[in-house]
């Protein structure tokens, strides 16, 4: 997965309850690395219809597009 604005497999996920708490993490290979170790227990679940954020550039949407 990568950003298809600027090609960065940087991204972000806001906590769907409180918009000010977020995970950062990073896809390689097909495979989604948080920086915080204690974010895949706290993070939501990745789903295909989960919103996320580019942390390069202003784009964001669902984790299938």
């Amino acid at each position: 997965m990568a950003c298809p604005i600027c090609n960065s497999g940087e991204f972000l996920v806001k906590d769907p309850e409180n918009s000010f708490d977020f995970w950062e993490f990073d896809v390689s290979d097909g495979q989604i690395s948080f920086e915080d170790e204690d974010a895949v227990d706290a993070a939501p679940s990745m789903s295909d219809d989960r919103e996320v954020f580019c942390r390069r550039c202003s784009w964001h949407g669902k984790i299938e597009t």
